[in-house]
């Protein structure tokens, strides 16, 4: 039998994943916006700004690649929802300049593996 207090659900997981990419954007100079931001067609994890840009961040993590790795997740029927819920942030914030990011992270046995692609197309 699991100790509950040990055991991890999905929710926590992915908490820690978002938490570690607010460390690395903050790391690189990002200021966190905004974060878990839900709107009528989904949500994005992390807003940040660097640079007068506006920073909308996706964090995806696995920990095994069996149905893709992080990045291959963001399938279009995602990105469509992304590219929706940020225009509206975007219409209600008066923001002009944005760019979309995601932070793959793997977790593997040994070592994590975290993977920052920038000014992802959503087309």
């Amino acid at each position: 039998m699991k100790n509950r207090m040990t055991t991890q659900t999905t929710k926590d997981i992915g908490d820690k994943g978002e938490n570690l990419a607010c460390r690395l954007l903050e790391e690189r100079g990002y200021l966190i916006i905004d974060r878990n931001v839900r709107g009528r067609y989904g949500e994005v994890d992390i807003v940040a700004k660097k640079d007068n840009i506006y920073h909308f961040v996706e964090v995806r993590l696995r920990t095994n690649v069996t149905f893709g790795t992080p990045v291959e997740t963001v399938n279009a029927k995602k990105r469509l929802r992304l590219k929706k819920t940020i225009e509206y942030y975007c219409m209600t914030k008066g923001v002009m300049r944005w760019q979309i990011d995601i932070i793959a992270i793997q977790y593997l046995k040994f070592a994590s593996k975290i993977i920052f692609y920038k000014n992802i197309p959503l087309e």
